[in-house]
């Protein structure tokens, strides 16, 4: 096993796999040209993609404000990509389940 890297090497493949993004290139190609090990190359852009997907990952869902209403209405769902749902009181939670479920899929 490697020892772990140290903040300069960390720099330089940060640095690398900027390039790497912005060349246009195939990981295979751009390894070949920059002379650098694939797999190396590889494991460490998976790394980066990693990160930026966890990092840029939004809530599942969103604070729900409960508030008197003239409709016949009694649950509100707001999702963060915009979808609203509203069922009357009597919703079976099992339907309410598994609407939920598809609509976060």
């Amino acid at each position: 096993m490697s020892p772990p890297l140290t903040q300069e090497q960390k720099d330089n493949w940060q640095i690398k796999i900027q390039a790497f993004l912005s060349s246009g290139l195939s990981l295979k190609a751009y390894a070949k040209q920059e002379n650098l090990v694939y797999h190396r190359l590889q494991y460490h852009v998976n790394q980066y993609r990693k990160k930026q997907a966890t990092s840029s990952a939004k809530p599942a869902f969103q604070t729900m404000k409960v508030a008197p209403s003239a409709n016949n209405y009694k649950v509100e769902i707001y999702f963060p990509n915009g979808i609203k749902l509203a069922f009357p009181q009597e919703v079976n939670m099992q339907h309410l389940q598994k609407i939920i479920n598809v609509v976060l899929s």
